[in-house]
């Protein structure tokens, strides 16, 4: 484990395969029961952000909210970048592009190239952790920027599965 400075559990990485990950990863999906469930309906739309704001806070994904425009590599470090020009996707209503949301789902999941990525087969494909991108070191064991990889991936994962579970059936 990491150590990390917040109260919240959410916060700090632990191995997958680790008792408190299996919990909390539990308690964050399967338990997960949404107080109120929404239709795609322009007027669910400010309840709806107040509910997913108040479960950003909860489970640690509030910065996922945050979609960025701008990456600046770090002219030292390699695999550091400086990200700017973000936009709240629940603050800003319809200024998020789709092009955008690929791009950093991409960062997050894929290649870490600032592109849209290539779907092979309608498929997006996920990029394993690598030593090139000082994410994993000797023997493949996790660095810390591989645990703050793990950890990004995880809530987002996690916000998935409750935005998921707060749309009705006919959502």
């Amino acid at each position: 484990m990491v150590l990390s400075f917040s109260t919240n559990p959410f916060n700090n990485y632990y191995a997958a395969t680790s008792k408190e990950f299996i919990s909390l990863d539990k308690a964050a999906k399967q338990d997960f029961k949404a107080e109120n469930r929404y239709d795609l309906l322009p007027g669910n739309a400010d309840s709806f952000a107040t509910d997913l704001e108040k479960y950003a806070k909860h489970y640690g994904y509030g910065f996922l909210l945050s979609v960025h425009s701008t990456r600046t590599a770090d002219p030292i470090n390699a695999n550091a970048f400086i990200y700017s020009d973000s936009i709240h996707m629940l603050e800003t209503w319809n200024q998020v592009t789709d092009a955008r949301i690929a791009i950093n789902a991409n960062e997050i999941w894929g290649s870490h190239d600032w592109t849209q990525g290539t779907p092979v087969g309608g498929v997006f494909q996920i990029a394993d952790m690598t030593q090139a991108r000082g994410e994993v070191g000797v023997a493949n064991a996790i660095t810390v920027l591989g645990h703050k990889k793990f950890l990004e991936q995880w809530k987002l994962t996690i916000m998935a599965h409750q935005v998921m579970e707060m749309l009705t059936p006919e959502a």
